[in-house]
């Protein structure tokens, strides 16, 4: 790491990061890939790292039983056992390629670090072109352990983002599956390796939100993923979309709404990373009194197929409101709607997901 250090909070990055990283062992006892902890129990991973770990050429259907051997190399290097509880092997999907690569243990032993509370896990986050770094253990690393750096790209299909590493310096390669990606400008842990391709330096990474998804079926962990911004809970979300999903121009959506202030209001936003701007769509959204709620969202232009585009769930103050509803009132009057280059103070967004016009 010794190009560009200052883009690194160091101080975030050895607090936030270090404690947790993974180390999953194989039969017999070398790394075959990595994880990152979530509280005190489990471990994330991927499923193909556990195969590789229980040395099995084909991967298992079915949950495996067998211990998993790791450790946490940066707070206690003794051995550690982990047991799968969630297993979510790869598959392939039809138009998206291969999908999933899930496997969470449970520890026989507690994190050996008191305050395990301390990793800063984004639930979404916008990295479009973001630099990061991530710690892995590729075969044959003299010290047992490198760092990997590179910038972050656009979502596919697949639901994973595509990651290039620098022309310089060591590569996402074989051994970095399942570790954690560590947003160097957001200080924080966005998603998870599960595939590389060493010619060119591009990887597959998972993003945090196709994680949260997951995790869904064990509630215990959602906690542990906030949104940017901090870790104060904003009880809204979109129910009938996920990141990845292809969608139409005209996009009926669906949410949710729990626990909002009387005085704010929820407004849906579409944001276009590549030329950073929020563009409201028709708001504010009218919730009924079990905390339901739809908005068709106008997304991009009729023949703009195959493009990514971000659908947003904001929550507005009273101020940020009388904003949104200004700007909606003059491009309205003048028939020209340029989106806002960032949203109001007062702002908060409560979800927020990448999807493809089909």
């Amino acid at each position: 790491m010794a190009a560009h250090e200052s883009e690194v909070d160091h101080q975030k990055l050895d607090e936030g990061y270090m404690p947790y990283v993974t180390q999953i062992k194989g039969p017999r006892g070398t790394p075959v890939g990595g994880g990152f902890l979530l509280g005190n129990n489990f471990v994330i991973t991927c499923a193909h790292v556990v195969q590789s770990a229980l040395g099995e050429e084909r991967m298992p259907t079915e949950k495996p039983i067998p211990p998993i051997g790791l450790c946490f190399p940066y707070v206690d290097a003794s051995d550690n056992v982990g047991r799968v509880c969630y297993w979510c092997p790869p598959r392939r999907k039809e138009g998206k390629g291969e999908v999933d690569d899930i496997a969470i243990l449970s520890l026989n032993e507690p994190f050996p670090v008191q305050d395990a509370s301390k990793l800063t896990c984004y639930r979404y986050a916008d990295t479009y072109k973001h630099d990061f770094v991530v710690l892995g253990f590729p075969e044959g690393a003299e010290q047992a352990a490198a760092w990997a750096r590179g910038k972050i790209y656009e979502l596919l299909p697949s639901k994973r983002l595509q990651v290039e590493g620098r022309s310089a310096g060591t590569s996402i390669q074989k051994g970095f599956s399942g570790a954690a990606v560590w947003d160097t400008l957001l200080s924080a842990v966005v998603g998870t390796v599960v595939l590389s391709r060493t010619k060119d330096k591009a990887a597959y990474v998972m993003p945090n939100r196709t994680l949260y998804d997951t995790l869904r079926k064990i509630p215990k962990l959602l906690e542990f993923f906030v949104r940017p911004g901090g870790p104060e809970k904003c009880r809204a979300h979109i129910s009938n979309l996920h990141d990845g999903d292809t969608v139409k121009h005209e996009q009926r959506v669906e949410g949710l709404s729990l626990e909002i202030p009387r005085d704010d209001k929820l407004w849906p936003v579409l944001y276009l990373n590549r030329v950073n701007r929020h563009y409201p769509q028709n708001g504010p959204l009218v919730i009924d009194e079990t905390g339901k709620w739809e908005s068709t969202f106008f997304i991009g232009q009729p023949k703009e197929i195959g493009r990514s585009f971000v659908i947003e769930l904001v929550q507005a103050n009273p101020q940020a409101h009388s904003e949104f509803i200004s700007y909606q009132t003059e491009a309205g009057w003048r028939r020209s709607w340029p989106g806002l280059p960032e949203l109001p103070a007062g702002s908060t967004v409560c979800d927020r997901m990448t999807v493809i016009r089909e």
